[in-house]
C-alpha cells in the first residue's frame, strides 16, 4: 500500500488537515492507482466536502450577522466597525478553507498529470499552476478567488476521469474550447495548450484571435520566459490588453451594476491595480487622472483603496463612486496602452534590426570558401545564425499577431459589449503584421511578406472562425487546430487526404451521430445505437470521392498545388458545389471533366441516416455548417439509394436518378422500405413507386408530415424520458450525498463537560452520544424518494456500533455511556453502514452500501466553580417580594455564566445571580441554584435552602355587596392589622388619624357584631396588611383581582381577571408585580387569553426590555422598547399590521407621534410609505 503523499501548501498551520485524511483512511477500501491509491483520491474527495459544506456555513453565518448588524438600533458609526470586524473574521475563515481547497487542487493536478504522462505531444503536456497571488499571501482573496492552470487537452480530460474516481462527480464541468472549466466554489480552470501552431501560418493567427477575445487566457504570459527572465516585444502593450479585456465587465457595467455586483468592481479594480504595478503610469498622472474624474484620493491612498476593495476587504456602497473608479480605470488603462505601444514600436524596430543583422552575417557566412580547417567552424555558425534569425523572425510574427489579436478583441467588446463572442471573423485575406494595432481594431489587406509567413499558398480564409462561431461551444480548440493543420499538411504534400478527411468527418454529422449516441447513452437515455463500421466506411466514401476530384482536375490540365487547394476550399467551407461549380467551369472552357459520386452509408434515425445527418448539420457540422446557415441546397447523387437534401430546415424534393438502368431496381426497393417507414400502407407505396409523377411527390408529402409527428412524438418521449432519468440521477446523487454530508458526534451534555467541585472520582458521569439526526432524516427522504421513483419499497438496513465497551444503545445510532469523574479526553468513535437493497430489474444499480465513521471526543474538565446562597434558610411572610442573592467563587475569564432558580414546581433563569422571591401562600418550600455555562449548557455546581412562609397574623375582614341581607354575597376578603372600630360619631372624629377607611358597608369580623342590618352601624379603620381577594360586585361568585397588600401598599404578584364579558369570565388579564405600592418587576397584559404587553417596571417606571402586541393580531409584534428607569434608549415598531418595520433611537430628533421621515420626505404615519423610520414622542 502507498501512503499519501504530503499535500503541497505553504501554510503550516493548516497542515492538520492531513491528519484528517489519514483518519479516513481506515475506513475506505483500498485498490491500485496511479499516483494515488483509490483510498487516498476518496479522502481526499472528503476533504473537499468538509470544505465545501463548512465554506456554505461560514457564508449563511456571515450574511445572517451582517443583517443583524444593519437591524440593530446602534449608531451608523458602530455598524461600520462591526461591520469591518465581520468581514475581517469572514476574510480569515475564507483564506483557512481556500488553503485546504489548494490541497485538493494539488492532489487532483498531479493524479491527472500521471495518468496523462504516457502523451508524447503537447496534447498529453503537464497541468501547471499559472500566475496569480499564492494561496499563502495575506492579500490573497480565500475561497473567493479562483486558481487557473495551463496543460494539455488529453490532461485536462484526465482531470474529469479523476474527479470521478474522488467521488466529486457532482462539480459542475464545463468543457469549452480552450478551457475546462470546475465551476462552483471549487473553481478550477484549465487552459488547453492543444497543438502547438508554426507561427506565421493562418492557424496561428486564428489561434490568436481565438484566445485573445478568451477571459481567462492571457496572451502576455505565451510570450513571458519567467525561467529565463525575458520576455518578447510587444509583451507589455499585450499585457495592458490583457488587463483592459478583464475589466471590460465592469467597464461595460452602469454605476448601479458596479454596485450590486462586486465580482465585477473586484475584477476590474485588479486589474486596474496590475496596470499601475506595471509602471507606466507616474504618481503625477494619476493625480491628474484622479482630480478629472472627480477623486480626491491621492495616488498613494487610491492604490491603497484598490488594493482593499482587490482583496475583498472592502465594498463600494454609493453607485456614484464606482461610476468615478471605473472613468478611472479607463483613462489609467489608456494611458498605460499609449505608453506601452510606443515602447512596442521601438521594441519591434530594434528586434528588426537584430534581424537584419543576423540575416547580414549570414549571408557573409555563406559567401566564404571552405578550407578543410575552417568547412565545420562556417557549417556550425551558418546553423547557428539561421537558427537565430528564424528565432527572431518568429518572435516578430508572434508579437504582432498577439498586439493585432488583443488589441482587435479589445475593441470588438468595447463595441458589443453585450454580445461578446468566443471568436470573431477576421478581415478577408491576409492581415499586414506591420499594421498599427493602436490605430485600428480592424486589420487592413495586404500581401504576404516573407518575414510574417512560410511561402506556401494557405488559403484558408475566414471560414474557419465562422465554423469557430458555430461549433465553438462544443469543441476544443485543439479540434479545429488539428483541421487546419491537417490541411495545410495535405496541401503542402506532408499529409495525405485520408488523413484530412478522418479528422474532418470527425467533426461532420457523419461523426457527430457517433459521438451524439454516446453522449446519450452515458446519460441513461439510449435510443440510438451507432456502428464504428459505419464510420469508416463513410471516412473511405469520402477519401474516395474527394480524390476522384482532385485527380480529375489535374487530367483537365489544373496544377496539383490549384486542385488540392479547392479540394481543401470544398472540406473547410462544407460546400462540396465548389467542386461542381469549377467542373461547370472548366467545362464551358472545352474540358473534359465528369463529377464523381458521393456514397454515404446509413446511420442510426429515421429515414435510414440522411434525416439525422442534415438534421446535426444545423448545429455541429464544420463543413456542412455555413451552407445549411445560408440555406444552400446539396444534391448528392449516390447509385444505390437517394439523399435527401436540407435547406433552411424545409425538405426539398430529392432528385431520383432514373437514367442509371442498374440503379433503378435498388432505388425503388430503398424508395418503397422509406415510405412504408413514413406510414404509408403497401399497396399505396407501391403504386407510387411505380407510376412515380405527381403520385409519387404527393404521397412523398404525406410520409414527410407523418416523419414531422414522430419525430414530435419521439421529442416528448425523449423530454418524459430525460425527466424521468434526471429524477433518477437526482436520487442516485443523494444516496452518493450520504457519503459526505457533514455529520457530527453529538453528546448530552455537550463537550467539554465540567466536573462539579468535589466530586469524587468514583461517581461517573453518564451521558449520551450520537450521530447527529441529519443522517436518519436523509435515509428517509431517500426511502420515499425511491419508492415514488420505482414503484418499489426499498429494504433499508443500518447498522451502528460504538467503540467504546461500556456502551448501550437506547435507538438507533444513540447511546449511553458512562465515564469516570476524572478530568480527561475520551476518544469516541461511532460507525453506521446503511444498506439499501431490495430493488429489482433496471433500478438494481440504486443497491447501495455506505458507511460512515465519526469521530471524535468526550472531554471532562474539572470546574473550579462554586456557588452559594446568601442563607441557609429564609423567613417569609405570605405576600413577601424580597431578593434572594448568591455569590460565585473560581470563575473562569470567557466562560458566559448563567443561573438557575428552581423552586417547587417553577424554574427561572437569570443573567445574575439575584433572584426576586414571592411568597404567595403559607408553606415550606426550597429553593436551589444552579450555576451553569451558557456555551455548553452544563451544570457547573448548585447549592439549596429552605424557605418557611408563615402566616400573616391580623384581622380577617369580609365585605358583602348590597344585595340580599338574608343572603349576603362575599365582595372583598383582606387581612387589616391595627383594625379600630367606631360608631359614626366617633369616626366623624377620628377620620383624620386613620390610613383607610370604609363608608356605608355593612361588614362582618373578627370584631364586629349583631346582624348585617343592625341600626347599629359601624365604620372600620385599619391597615390592609395581607393577603387580598375581590370578587365581581355584580355575583360575587367569579375572581376579580388577588394579590397582597404590606402595611397598606400593593406588594408582590397581583392578578387581576376578566368579568365583564360572559366569553371571557374568568381569564386572566393582567399579572403585575408591586414594591411598597409602586410597579417592581415584570408586568404582563392579556386580552382573550393572549399576550398584549410584556413588560418590566422598577420605581413604578419601565425599565429593561418592554414588548407590546398587536390588539387585533395575536402573536403580532408591534415594538419592542428598551428603558432605563423610564428613559426610553432604543428599540422598533412595526405599523400597518406589522408589515412595515421600523426604528429609533434616543438621540435622533422627534418629528412627532403622527409623522415618519421617508425617501420621499416627511408624510404622515397613516399614509402607505415604502421605507421610513420613525421617532417616537
Amino acid at each position: 500500500m502507498r501512503i499519501l503523499m504530503p499535500l503541497a501548501h505553504p501554510l503550516k498551520r493548516h497542515q492538520s488537515a492531513i491528519v484528517v485524511l489519514f483518519t479516513l483512511l481506515t475506513i475506505l477500501p483500498v485498490s491500485a492507482g496511479v499516483l494515488y491509491t483509490e483510498k487516498e483520491l476518496w479522502a481526499v474527495g472528503n476533504l473537499w466536502k468538509e470544505v465545501q459544506c463548512r465554506w456554505d456555513a461560514e457564508q449563511l453565518r456571515y450574511n445572517n450577522r451582517l443583517k443583524e448588524i444593519d437591524a440593530s438600533p446602534m449608531s451608523q458609526k458602530h455598524k461600520d466597525f462591526y461591520r469591518q470586524k465581520e468581514a475581517k473574521l469572514h476574510r480569515a475563515e475564507s483564506q483557512v478553507l481556500a488553503a485546504k481547497r489548494n490541497q485538493v487542487h494539488n492532489v487532483l493536478i498531479d493524479e491527472a498529470n500521471a495518468r496523462a504522462g504516457r502523451g508524447k505531444q503537447a496534447v498529453s503536456d503537464r497541468i501547471e499552476a499559472s500566475l496569480g497571488t499564492k494561496i499563502d499571501d495575506p492579500a490573497h482573496s480565500g475561497m473567493k478567488s479562483d486558481l487557473d492552470a495551463q496543460g494539455g487537452t488529453r490532461t485536462a480530460q484526465k482531470v474529469k476521469e479523476t474527479l470521478s474516481d474522488m467521488g466529486l462527480d457532482d462539480l459542475k464541468v464545463s468543457n469549452n474550447a480552450g478551457t475546462l472549466e470546475i465551476q462552483g466554489d471549487f473553481d478550477l480552470t484549465i487552459h488547453k495548450g492543444g497543438v502547438k501552431a508554426d507561427v506565421g501560418t493562418e492557424f496561428h493567427h486564428i489561434k490568436n484571435q481565438v484566445d485573445a477575445r478568451n477571459h481567462e487566457i492571457f496572451m502576455s504570459e505565451r510570450m513571458r520566459n519567467r525561467a529565463e527572465g525575458s520576455k518578447q516585444a510587444g509583451t507589455d502593450y499585450v499585457e495592458v490588453q490583457d488587463h483592459m479585456k478583464k475589466a471590460s465587465d465592469g467597464h461595460t457595467s452602469s454605476n448601479k451594476q458596479l454596485v450590486e455586483n462586486p465580482d465585477n468592481m473586484q475584477t476590474m479594480v485588479k486589474s486596474t491595480n496590475k496596470t499601475l504595478d506595471m509602471g507606466d503610469v507616474s504618481d503625477d498622472e494619476l493625480q491628474k487622472i484622479l482630480k478629472r474624474n472627480g477623486i480626491d484620493d491621492t495616488p498613494e491612498g487610491f492604490r491603497k483603496k484598490l488594493k482593499q476593495i482587490k482583496e475583498r476587504r472592502t465594498k463600494i456602497k454609493d453607485p456614484a463612486e464606482a461610476g468615478r473608479i471605473r472613468e478611472a480605470s479607463k483613462d489609467i488603462m489608456t494611458q498605460a496602452e499609449k505608453k506601452t505601444y510606443a515602447r512596442a514600436k521601438d521594441e519591434l524596430k530594434a528586434k528588426k534590426q537584430q534581424l537584419d543583422t543576423a540575416e547580414a552575417n549570414l549571408k557573409k557566412v555563406k559567401q566564404m570558401k571552405d578550407t578543410p580547417a575552417t568547412a565545420e567552424r562556417r557549417k556550425k555558425l551558418q546553423s547557428d545564425l539561421e537558427n537565430k534569425a528564424k528565432r527572431i523572425r518568429e518572435e516578430l510574427i508572434d508579437s504582432k499577431s498577439k498586439m493585432q489579436a488583443t488589441k482587435a478583441a479589445n475593441d470588438e467588446f468595447r463595441a458589443k459589449p453585450k454580445k461578446q463572442k468566443m471568436a470573431a471573423e477576421p478581415s478577408t485575406g491576409k492581415t499586414n503584421a506591420t499594421s498599427d494595432p493602436h490605430t485600428s481594431g480592424k486589420t487592413k489587406p495586404r500581401k504576404v511578406d516573407i518575414a510574417d509567413a512560410p511561402d506556401i499558398k494557405t488559403k484558408i480564409k475566414s471560414k474557419a472562425l465562422k465554423a469557430v462561431d458555430g461549433f465553438g461551444n462544443i469543441m476544443d480548440i485543439a479540434d479545429i487546430g488539428n483541421a487546419c493543420k491537417k490541411l495545410q499538411d495535405y496541401q503542402e504534400g506532408k499529409a495525405e487526404l485520408k488523413d484530412v478527411v478522418r479528422t474532418v468527418v470527425d467533426m461532420t454529422p457523419v461523426g457527430t451521430v457517433i459521438g451524439t449516441s454516446e453522449k446519450i447513452a452515458t446519460s441513461g437515455v439510449d435510443y440510438y445505437k451507432s456502428s464504428q463500421s459505419i464510420k469508416d466506411a463513410n471516412e473511405s466514401n469520402m477519401t474516395a470521392y474527394l480524390t476522384q476530384w482532385e485527380l480529375r482536375f489535374r487530367k483537365a490540365d489544373m496544377s496539383k498545388e490549384e486542385a488540392k487547394q479547392y479540394v481543401a476550399d470544398a472540406i473547410l467551407s462544407g460546400n462540396l458545389e465548389v467542386l461542381e461549380a469549377k467542373a461547370a467551369e472548366l467545362r464551358a472552357k472545352g474540358k473534359t471533366i465528369k463529377s464523381p459520386k458521393l456514397v454515404i452509408e446509413d446511420g442510426p434515425a429515421p429515414d435510414g441516416g440522411s434525416w439525422y445527418m442534415w438534421e446535426n448539420t444545423k448545429e455541429l457540422g464544420v463543413g456542412m455548417y455555413e451552407g445549411a446557415k445560408t440555406g444552400v441546397t446539396y444534391i448528392v447523387t449516390a447509385p444505390y439509394r437517394t439523399v435527401s437534401a436540407w435547406g433552411e430546415g424545409e425538405l426539398k424534393e430529392a432528385t431520383l436518378d432514373y437514367n442509371s438502368k442498374t440503379a433503378e431496381s435498388e432505388i425503388k426497393t430503398r424508395l418503397f422500405r422509406s415510405l412504408k417507414k413514413g406510414g404509408i400502407d403497401s399497396k399505396r407505396a407501391l403504386k407510387a413507386v411505380q407510376d412515380g409523377g405527381s403520385y409519387l411527390k404527393t404521397i412523398s408529402a404525406e410520409a414527410r408530415k407523418n416523419y414531422q409527428a414522430a419525430r414530435v412524438e419521439k421529442e416528448r418521449i425523449e423530454q418524459e424520458r430525460m425527466a424521468f432519468q434526471q429524477r433518477v440521477d437526482g436520487c442516485l446523487k443523494k444516496i452518493t450525498d450520504l457519503r459526505f454530508m457533514p455529520l457530527s458526534l453529538q453528546s448530552d451534555p455537550s463537550s467539554p463537560i465540567p466536573i462539579p467541585k468535589g466530586t469524587s472520582p468514583e461517581e461517573g458521569i453518564e451521558l449520551t452520544v450520537a450521530f447527529d439526526d441529519s443522517l436518519i432524516s436523509a435515509v428517509e427522504r431517500i426511502r420515499a424518494e425511491i419508492t415514488s421513483i420505482t414503484g418499489q419499497t426499498p429494504t433499508i438496513s443500518a447498522t451502528y456500533r460504538c467503540s467504546l465497551k461500556s456502551a448501550k444503545m437506547t435507538d438507533s445510532g444513540k447511546w449511553t455511556i458512562n465515564l469516570p469523574t476524572v478530568p480527561d479526553t475520551y476518544p469516541v468513535g461511532l460507525m453506521a453502514e446503511i444498506r439499501i437493497t431490495g430493488l429489482t430489474g433496471d433500478f438494481t444499480a440504486m443497491t447501495r452500501t455506505i458507511r460512515r465513521v465519526i469521530r471524535g471526543s468526550i472531554t471532562l474538565k474539572q470546574g473550579t466553580e462554586s456557588i452559594a446562597l446568601s442563607k441557609e434558610s429564609y423567613q417569609f411572610y405570605e405576600g413577601d417580594y424580597e431578593e434572594i442573592t448568591a455569590t460565585v467563587t473560581g470563575q473562569q475569564d470567557g466562560v458566559d455564566y448563567y443561573y438557575q432558580w428552581k423552586t417547587g414546581n417553577s424554574s427561572t433563569i437569570t443573567q445574575t445571580p439575584v433572584f426576586r422571591y414571592s411568597a404567595e401562600a403559607v408553606k415550606t418550600d426550597t429553593i436551589t441554584v444552579v450555576l451553569g455555562d451558557r456555551l455548553t449548557g452544563s451544570f457547573l455546581a448548585e447549592d439549596k435552602a429552605t424557605i418557611n412562609i408563615s402566616n400573616l397574623k391580623g384581622t380577617k375582614v369580609i365585605i358583602n355587596d348590597r344585595g340580599s341581607p338574608e343572603k349576603p354575597q362575599v365582595w372583598k376578603r383582606f387581612t387589616c392589622k391595627d383594625v379600630q372600630a367606631y360608631t359614626r360619631k366617633e369616626a366623624r372624629a377620628k377620620a383624620s388619624e386613620v390610613n383607610r377607611y370604609y363608608r356605608e358597608q355593612r361588614a362582618r369580623g373578627d370584631y364586629i357584631e349583631g346582624e348585617a342590618w343592625d341600626t347599629n352601624i359601624y365604620q372600620i379603620y385599619g391597615l390592609q396588611h395581607g393577603p387580598y381577594t375581590e370578587y365581581d360586585y355584580d355575583t360575587g361568585t367569579m375572581l376579580d383581582q388577588t394579590g397582597h397588600y404590606r402595611n397598606g401598599k400593593k406588594h408582590g404578584k397581583w392578578i387581576r381577571y376578566e368579568t365583564r364579558r360572559q366569553q371571557s369570565l374568568g381569564s386572566i388579564t393582567e399579572i403585575t408585580h408591586y414594591k411598597d405600592g409602586k410597579k417592581d418587576g415584570n408586568s404582563k397584559h392579556f386580552i382573550d387569553g393572549w399576550l398584549y404587553a410584556d413588560t418590566n417596571w422598577k420605581n413604578d417606571k419601565e425599565h429593561g426590555v418592554c414588548k407590546y402586541f398587536n390588539n387585533r393580531l395575536p402573536g403580532k409584534m408591534e415594538s419592542c422598547i428598551t428603558y432605563n428607569e423610564g428613559k426610553r434608549l432604543s428599540g422598533f415598531r412595526w405599523i400597518y399590521n406589522g408589515m412595515a418595520g421600523m426604528d429609533f433611537e434616543q438621540k435622533r430628533p422627534r418629528l412627532g407621534k403622527n409623522y415618519a421621515k421617508t425617501k420621499y420626505g416627511t408624510d404622515r404615519t397613516d399614509q402607505p410609505t415604502e421605507r421610513f423610520t420613525i421617532w417616537l414622542d
